[in-house]
């Protein structure tokens, strides 16, 4: 008894983890007659038209139904039949994550011939809805292909939420006057957030993005639900899905670049000194049937590179002294470079005109499979690998730091290297066992590993002090 006592606690503790995010959509609505009575045990089919994904319920006895856990997008086309009445249906459906859609049919006696019909419809996702729950914006594929982003980053969709502050560059805009350490970001379900609390999301420390945009479909932001299933967050809940296949093959390639040629060198008439920097961001995905109407895969792979340089000073030659001119000599830091490779054989590298590079190589991959009208599977895989050079810490440093300035000229060996690298798997398998039960299995696996790492090897950090 204890052990059954136990195995409860534990699902119950699993589902408050696992369920504190949103994946699908679901469609809802009455079965009635002209006449206003319901009609209980009609057939209602819903069929995702690109991939051909079935969804079968009835109405119980109060007319009423629900179809769960439906992938979000669409067209849909749903369907309604009844023994004695003409079939109904509702084509041209797109679902959008979290949402609850209505759709109401009014069956016709197949032995009834209609003179006119009038047919009078309303807004179903109004603000004032029942079945919405609680202060939502989402974002869809086309608002994320059409709206300009600089930096290809989900933090350039989110700030469309009126309460966003989008001063963050990477990681995650703050919300509702919290800090973005308080934000709950998942993709399909997997938490995209930065365990050990060091940044905002995965990625946040290497200035990477967690996933390329290009592989998103839709992206819900939440600030105050009161859906029992949203949780984990003080500022917003930034649930997300990605793109998966249909039953047409579609591809796509992209390559972005930005570097001193593409900016302006003018604020009115204010000169602005050509800032050295080099972007390029370039990817692809693939998606398509496997076993059309059945199995489906996508895959997208991107990679960015950045690279800028780590100080506009240079040490002095010859005295010289100035704006952009450190007081650090040149003959002095040649000669320490000097007797450190011939000495222990270090090569302590530049210390002036040399660049901060950030790489990301990132992997998005999604398999689903169509079991049967009544279940639905997908598994997903995530990876990241990136790095990024950041100047030596201050930390016990003496008066004036150790970074680039008028009195402190680095090696390039004394920077060190900050890895951001997660492997990320999740399956969910979503099921409906008749018109009025229906369940959603989520289980996942990150692997997260944030290290440092230093160009130059190991070796001591030594302050030089007044070049004595």
């Amino acid at each position: 008894m204890k052990r059954i006592c136990l195995f409860i606690l534990s699902i119950l503790t699993f589902s408050l983890s696992v369920f504190s995010q949103e994946t699908t959509a679901e469609i809802q609505g009455l079965v009635s007659d002209k006449n206003a009575s319901v009609l209980a045990g009609a057939t209602i089919t819903a069929i995702h038209q690109p991939t051909g994904t079935k969804y079968v319920t009835s109405s119980r006895k109060d007319g009423r139904f629900n179809l769960a856990n439906l992938r979000v997008g669409g067209p849909y086309l749903v369907t309604c039949s009844f023994v004695g009445y003409k079939e109904d249906s509702k084509g041209d459906i797109f679902l959008i994550i979290g949402q609850t859609y209505k759709a109401d049919f009014s069956l016709v006696s197949s032995t009834t011939v209609l003179q006119e019909v009038t047919v009078t419809t309303s807004r179903p996702d109004k603000v004032f809805n029942k079945s919405r729950t609680g202060s939502a914006e989402v974002i869809n594929r086309q608002q994320i292909e059409r709206l300009p982003t600089i930096n290809r980053s989900i933090n350039d969709f989110t700030r469309l939420t009126p309460t966003a502050n989008s001063n963050a560059t990477y990681g995650t805009s703050s919300f509702a006057g919290r800090p973005n350490s308080y934000n709950n970001l998942t993709v399909n379900g997997a938490s995209f957030n930065n365990t050990f609390g060091l940044a905002a999301g995965l990625g946040g420390q290497t200035n990477s993005q967690p996933i390329s945009i290009d592989a998103l479909d839709q992206i819900q932001v939440n600030i105050a639900p009161y859906d029992v299933t949203l949780g984990g967050f003080t500022g917003a809940g930034i649930n997300s899905v990605t793109k998966s296949g249909t039953n047409q093959f579609k591809a796509t390639i992209y390559n972005y670049i930005k570097n001193p040629e593409l900016t302006g060198l003018k604020v009115g008439n204010v000169k602005i000194a050509k800032q050295q920097f080099d972007f390029v961001n370039r990817g692809a995905s693939v998606g398509g049937p496997i076993i059309k109407n059945k199995l489906f895969f996508f895959v997208s792979g991107e990679q960015e590179r950045v690279s800028q340089p780590a100080t506009s000073l240079v040490a002095s030659r010859n005295g010289s002294s100035g704006v952009g001119i450190s007081q650090a000599k040149a003959e002095d830091l040649d000669a320490l470079a000097t007797f450190l490779k011939t000495k222990y054989g270090y090569n302590p590298g530049a210390y002036e005109n040399y660049t901060y590079d950030t790489y990301s190589d990132k992997l998005t991959f999604r398999l689903d499979y169509n079991i049967s009208p009544k279940h639905t599977f997908n598994l997903n895989y995530y990876y990241l690998k990136s790095y990024r050079n950041v100047p030596p810490s201050n930390s016990g440093a003496p008066t004036g730091g150790r970074q680039p300035g008028v009195t402190a000229m680095p090696f390039f060996s004394s920077s060190y290297i900050i890895n951001n690298n997660f492997n990320i798997v999740i399956g969910e398998l979503n099921s409906r066992f008749n018109n009025k039960i229906s369940n959603k299995l989520q289980v996942g696996v990150n692997q997260l590993r944030d290290f440092r790492s230093s160009p130059g090897g190991i070796f001591p950090m030594v302050d030089i002090m007044n070049g004595a």
